[in-house]
Formats: C-alpha cells, structure tokens, sequence
C-alpha cells in the first residue's frame, strides 16, 4: 500500500509468458527510504519455507522519479492499454494516472535522442 516512501512502482509483464518477468522497479522517495527497504528485503523470500530464490535487492543504474519515467515513457510500456499492468504512479498515498503523470512532466510523446 502507497504510504509517500516510494512513488513508481512497476513489474514488468511479459504477455508471451502471462506473468511477471520476475523483477521490479521501485522508486523511493528519499535514500533512507531505499535503505531501509534493501535492509528488510534482500535475501527474503515472499513464502517461507518456499523453494523459491530469495528476493535479490539492487539499485538502478537509473536514478529518479523524472529520469524513470522519462525512460518508460520511451519504451514498450507505452503500448500497454491495460492500467492494471501500467507503472503505479503515486503521490503520498493517493494513485495517479501513469499516462497523466507523463502528461503533467511533459513526457507524452517525447523521442529517444
């Protein structure tokens, strides 16, 4: 649930497969934030017990809630019609529009350079 540590949130689909492609992307509010998440996640896993790798936390070489988008707003997940399956876009706890988040930071139709 949204709560302001972070404000995109995106696992990549792969519609060949019809599931997750098994990372994500998490932009966090402030370093401490990141911090914190990495100290509580990596190395768990998300059943216990389970036969499942453990969750492996890294940082991006992409950094930044405008360096992201403006990244996406590049990329194959323009053609997803779907919302569900768009990034999460979010400001404190309230969800935004993926597609009007683009619009507001004027990244609808920008071009690879």
């Amino acid at each position: 649930m949204p709560d302001g540590t972070f404000n995109l949130l995106f696992l990549p689909h792969s519609f060949k497969l019809g599931h997750t492609v098994g990372y994500a992307i998490i932009n966090f509010t402030s370093s401490d934030y990141a911090q914190a998440f990495h100290h509580r996640w990596h190395g768990q896993t998300l059943i216990r017990g389970s036969k499942v790798k453990p969750l492996q936390v890294h940082a991006s070489r992409l950094q930044g809630f405008y360096d992201n988008l403006k990244f996406l707003s590049t990329s194959e997940v323009m053609r997803i019609k779907n919302s569900k399956l768009q990034p999460g876009i979010f400001n404190g706890a309230s969800s935004v529009s993926f597609l009007d988040a683009l619009q507001d930071l004027g990244l609808l139709g920008f071009e690879r350079q």
